[in-house]
């Protein structure tokens, strides 16, 4: 039995659907206003667990009797909350499912990261190789997906097989929740999108899973990979997308004054209606900066043949 963490999310969906395709008995965990209705047909291939990661006792009872984890249930970029939530959630649930995974012998887990995590400075290539580095352009959400690799690193070194999948922003065909796609949506219906010297790098959700899969049958264990599709303008991006759309949209380009008012404005806006931050510093310097990645050895490895955003769309949109 395969332990999914996280199972309704964008990628969990893909994950749990190619592996009941693929005769896998699973374990899903989830909140209590989940959708599980889809999967009704495979009821006798799961365990549904209503379940809170940073539920000490119960992640325990959950662990037990699974074979491997796929652990995607982190707190996205997309998703407003508190730092001090975001940190808890992905970092001390992360480490709550490594220390149950090794209290009761379960050997292999799979970490959905993310590709901020790996973001250093903005000459260098980074690559499978390449070691996370807390630096000027580390945002909340980058930092906690850091600590949270540390915690899986942390189960390498006491005797767990891990993996790590440094994913881009993911497009799934969903315009609820939070995601690059639904993100997306919202801004040109907005009317106005705001544009940032920085390119999108992106990845299908169903490439994701497959590499996901492909690392589940190797051979090649405490590693980390790179799940990436493409990179692209963010204004032929945004255009791509409002081709299928009935919005009008007008491009606004952002210089570094217009980002530093807007950190401004966040700020006082935060102190004046006592709402969480949503722009720091890092956020504006990670968004006007280039970064350069190389996922070839992913590729080769594995054999993988990435979609790019154009396929994605005219598989998956309709106007």
């Amino acid at each position: 039995m395969i332990l999914v963490t996280g199972a309704a999310n964008n990628i969990g969906q893909e994950l749990v659907q190619q592996l009941l395709s693929a005769g896998f008995s699973l374990k899903l965990t989830g909140s209590p206003n989940d959708d599980w209705s889809r999967w009704e047909k495979y009821s006798h291939q799961i365990q549904f667990v209503q379940s809170h990661i940073l539920d000490v006792t119960e992640i325990y009872e959950i662990v037990k009797d699974v074979e491997a984890v796929f652990h995607c249930d982190t707190i996205n970029e997309y998703q407003t909350v508190s730092y001090e939530n975001r940190m808890k959630y992905n970092v001390e649930g992360t480490a709550n499912i490594v220390n149950a995974m090794l209290y009761h012998g379960v050997k292999k887990i799979i970490f959905f990261s993310s590709l901020k995590a790996m973001i250093s400075v903005p000459n260098k290539i980074l690559d499978e190789n390449s070691k996370a580095d807390v630096n000027e352009w580390t945002t909340e959400f980058a930092l906690s997906m850091i600590l949270a690799e540390r915690e899986i690193w942390r189960g390498s070194v006491e005797g767990l097989d891990v993996n790590i999948i440094n994913c881009a922003d993911i497009l799934v065909n969903t315009t609820s929740g939070k995601n690059l796609y639904s993100e997306a949506i919202r801004n040109i219906n907005r009317g106005k999108v705001e544009i940032y010297p920085s390119n999108i790098e992106y990845v299908v959700v169903k490439d994701v899973v497959n590499l996901s899969l492909k690392i589940l049958h190797g051979n090649h264990w405490n590693a980390s990979w790179l799940a990436l599709g493409g990179s692209i303008n963010p204004s032929r991006f945004y255009q791509l997308i409002a081709n299928h759309s009935s919005s009008n949209w007008k491009p606004i380009m952002m210089q570094s004054h217009s980002v530093y008012f807007k950190r401004v404005k966040d700020f006082f806006k935060s102190v004046l209606k006592g709402k969480e931050r949503t722009f720091r510093k890092a956020n504006g310097k990670f968004l006007m900066t280039n970064f350069q990645f190389n996922n070839e050895l992913t590729t080769q490895t594995f054999e993988m043949h990435w979609n790019s955003i154009e396929n994605w769309i005219k598989q998956n949109l309709r106007k």
